[in-house]
């Protein structure tokens, strides 16, 4: 039974009413509730729970996806819907919720703990232990750390992890065949090794109930020199190696004369053949570039011999500056320190996954000098958040390089001279005016560690400071999308999301309004249209809309035909656009909520009588959990059927496309349209014309 967070008087008599047993009038005051938007979530949640317990699995899931819309920051429901899924059979479809589930909420240990176990029965052994051991320096409970353990062989293990904010280094180390013994961690440092016990207790193996001892913290002085750590029998640490830089100084103030020289940033870690063909596409357009530039290339320790031997010989050719990270910085520090090297200069961040093409500097170097207040540009591309093309914050196919040429010269022509401002900065390939570095300084390599979040970060403290972010819309870069992270990038992402909210509370509502207001769609737009005449595999999928797409003369496939009122939901299959078909709706739901045990009414779309029909108590608006689709959620919410009400449908008749959208047979009004469409019949065995206004 979940814990109400709403404390109120009604729901501790609802809790009274269920310890005696008294579920009718129970029940009846959830539904009550249900329709109070302020208790809504909460009621919802109550009888799920009662629907689990009495094994109304449909039911449960129903009310669970309803109540997850409505408070998304419980992940407890995530262990209900599973748990909903399991009651079905279907196990692997609960397993899929919960690993994406995790996603969404990776500080949640119980969470955490089921999404392993879940990646356990669908990843290959050799998979589950490679990401397992580069999760564990990032566990941060005991219960947590116990499930991953007992889902590796059993052995000596360890991790460490660098505490930024204290400089030190901390870590613990298992031994199962002796938990009582403090185990002995090998410190390496500049050719210097010393044995140490590692006998402090640590609140993961203390907690976890597996050893009192085993945790260690090391206070070193900074270097440059990597800081292995090792078990004795020379086993690396999870984590190892390590260093410790030397921390970085404040910006400091921005030079009066600037050097016309940029910088272009390139950290590299994997890859090789996108890394090259990244360096090759700048190192190209150098003669097409009058803005004066360097190319500086972090080799972050790259466990790539073949790409670190390239980079020795672009570099030994004079086309780079190669910097070599005796161990791996992460993003964020190794950035920082780049961007610290030359603070007379404006640089530009360039992914190594990342292709440019003709003159992108030149234009680049315009766009973040149109105005004094510019702290950042960012490119059209096709994986580039709001600057994503042929639609915003989606990830498109990497053009191949013919395209990108045509695309980046059709860009140019479509362009109308305005730039348009952004509400974050997007850093696969950014121009940065030193002038706001200097003002907002470099990026917080304190508590975001790794990479991703931190050019939204930034971002927003450059606005905080009056800056502004554009868009260059007359500009095209090419990126991949998928080099810059392995494995671990979910946790990270997910992680960083996290602080970033709990940092800028507002920052996702702006983000929102952004996407909505779209200021760059008017440049996408000219740029498809000039995009018509050539097929670059660039057209927009939005087009056309699924409500001008006309009723296909091909019936809809089916099985045989469901009694309409057996099953646990019954799906609104019209857009409700007209008041006549909302008014329908209204008076079925009402019909409906009066005739106990009778399907609920699910809607699937934003419209303005939501309100009205959800209030009835009838009516479910139902969002798909993360990582499954509407039709498998409709299918676990029992829902047997779409529905229409529309006696007369238009030629643009939206209904046929939702129910085979959603894998269900379509019901409605006998027309000559419906039978074309392969609809069955409707026949409610209640009155479904709408009560006189």
């Amino acid at each position: 039974m979940p814990t109400p967070t709403i404390h109120t008087e009604r729901f501790q008599q609802i809790a009274e009413l269920i310890q005696a047993n008294d579920l009718d009038q129970a029940m009846s005051l959830l539904r009550e509730s249900c329709a109070n938007a302020t208790t809504g979530g909460e009621a919802l949640l109550w009888q799920a729970a009662q629907a689990l317990k009495s094994h109304q699995a449909h039911t449960a899931w129903l009310l669970l996806c309803s109540a997850n819309a409505l408070l998304p920051s419980t992940p407890d429901i995530f262990l209900l819907l599973a748990k909903a899924a399991r009651q079905q059979n279907a196990h692997a479809l609960a397993d899929q919720l919960l690993i994406k589930a995790q996603e969404k909420h990776p500080e949640d240990p119980s969470l955490n703990a089921a999404a392993w176990q879940a990646r356990a029965r669908q990843d290959s052994a050799h998979t589950l232990r490679r990401d397992i051991l580069q999760y564990l320096p990032h566990v941060q409970h005991p219960h947590e750390l116990k499930t991953l353990l007992a889902l590796l062989p059993p052995s000596r293990i360890g991790a460490a992890s660098l505490d930024t904010e204290r400089g030190h280094i901390t870590g613990w180390i298992f031994q199962p065949d002796q938990p009582q013994s403090a185990p002995m961690l090998v410190v390496e440092q500049n050719h210097k090794s010393t044995r140490l016990p590692a006998d402090r207790p640590h609140p993961l193996l203390r907690g976890a109930g597996l050893s009192p001892t085993g945790g260690f913290r090391l206070q070193l002085p900074p270097g440059p020199h990597p800081i292995q750590l090792t078990l004795e029998d020379g086993t690396p640490l999870i984590g190892s190696p390590l260093v410790l830089p030397e921390p970085l100084p404040p910006h400091p103030p921005c030079p009066e004369s600037l050097s016309p020289v940029h910088d272009i940033i390139v950290p590299v870690y994997r890859g090789e053949q996108a890394t090259l063909a990244c360096l090759h596409s700048v190192i190209d357009s150098r003669a097409h570039n009058r803005t004066p530039f360097e190319i500086h290339v972090l080799e972050d320790a790259s466990p790539e011999p073949a790409l670190v031997n390239a980079l020795q010989a672009l570099a030994q050719a004079g086309h780079i500056q190669l910097v070599q990270h005796p161990a791996n910085l992460g993003f964020i520090r190794g950035m920082n320190r780049a961007m610290a090297r030359h603070p007379d200069r404006h640089v530009v961040w360039l992914n190594a996954d990342t292709r440019v093409q003709g003159n992108w500097l030149d234009r680049l170097h315009q766009a973040a000098h149109s105005a004094p207040n510019i702290a950042s540009v960012t490119p059209l591309s096709n994986h580039g958040e709001l600057m994503s093309f042929p639609q915003p914050a989606m990830s498109h196919p990497m053009p191949e390089p013919s395209a990108h040429r045509q695309l980046d010269e059709l860009a140019q022509q479509a362009w109308n001279g305005d730039y348009p401002t952004l509400d974050v900065a997007c850093g696969f390939c950014l121009y940065i005016r030193r002038e706001a570095l200097a003002r907002t300084g470099y990026l917080d390599e304190i508590h975001l560690q790794g990479g991703y979040g931190e050019d939204t970060d930034w971002s927003l403290r450059a606005r905080a400071q009056g800056l502004k972010h554009l868009g260059a819309p007359n500009i095209y870069v090419a990126h991949a999308g998928s080099l810059s992270f392995g494995p671990e990038k979910r946790w990270r992402v997910a992680r960083h999301n996290a602080l970033l909210r709990r940092r800028y509370p507002h920052a996702e509502r702006s983000y929102q309004a952004h996407l909505a207001s779209d200021p760059v769609k008017p440049h996408r737009e000219r740029l498809q249209a000039l995009l018509q005449p050539h097929d670059l595999g660039h057209s927009s999928p939005s087009a056309p809309e699924d409500s001008a797409v006309p009723a296909s003369p091909h019936p809809i496939p089916q099985e045989a035909t469901p009694s309409l009122l057996d099953g646990t939901a019954l799906l609104i299959a019209d857009t409700l656009n007209t008041p006549e078909i909302g008014q329908r709706w209204l008076h079925l739901a009402r019909q409906l909520a009066r005739h106990p045990g009778s399907p609920y009414l699910v809607l699937t779309a934003d419209t303005p009588w939501q309100r009205l029909l959800q209030a009835s108590s009838q009516v479910i608006y139902l969002q798909a959990p993360p990582g499954l689709s509407m039709s498998d959620t409709l299918t676990l919410a029992g829902c047997r059927a779409a529905v229409s009400l529309d006696t007369d449908p238009p030629t643009d008749w939206h209904a046929p496309t939702q129910a085979r959208a959603c894998g269900l047979p379509l019901f409605a009004p006998k027309s000559p349209r419906a039978r074309e469409a392969g609809a069955q019949p409707l026949d409610l065995p209640i009155n479904q014309e709408p009560c006189p206004a």
